[in-house]
């Protein structure tokens, strides 16, 4: 992605437990992969907050003017969860610290796209979420699995944002 002059590169590793939101800077596309690119940690595994595994698909977007990150993460019990989080104003790609926290998508009702059993077992997970403007409008979509003896497989669903006055 370009931004402010710059081009990013965002991925996740799991290897070697290695979990978190990487990201590179460069002033050209191929200096992302220069053999001596530094790897800046914007987002890290943080166990009180339930961000323990499987950080997966992130993605930079513009939406308005402010830029977020769309991508998944997971507690302690596996079920990737379609979270966001936005650069703060003036904030600096790179910073960990300029970034909002990470908020968990929800529907129009305010409940949360993918649920849980009481023991906190995922019954369904969402991921892979991106955004996209047509013809004035602003939308996400996004893969949705429920997990069940008769899985149907993944599925994917598409919504009409609502910009909210929270941060």
């Amino acid at each position: 992605m370009r931004w402010q002059d710059k081009y990013y590169f965002i991925a996740t590793n799991d290897d070697n437990d290695n979990i978190g939101l990487y990201v590179r800077e460069a002033d050209i596309i191929q200096g992302l992969f220069a053999p001596d690119i530094i790897e800046h940690v914007v987002l890290d595994k943080v166990d009180s907050r339930g961000y323990t595994q499987i950080f997966w698909a992130p993605e930079f977007h513009v939406v308005g003017n402010d830029l977020y990150i769309f991508f998944a993460v997971s507690s302690s019990v596996w079920g990737a969860q379609a979270h966001i989080m936005k650069l703060k104003n003036q904030g600096r790609i790179l910073n960990a610290s300029d970034w909002e926290l990470p908020i968990r998508m929800v529907n129009k009702d305010g409940v949360y796209l993918g649920s849980v059993r009481e023991d906190g077992e995922a019954l369904d997970i969402t991921l892979d979420m991106t955004y996209l403007e047509v013809d004035g409008g602003s939308y996400v979509i996004w893969s949705w699995r429920r997990w069940s003896p008769e899985d149907s497989g993944s599925m994917l669903f598409i919504a009409t944002i609502c910009r909210s006055t929270r941060t």
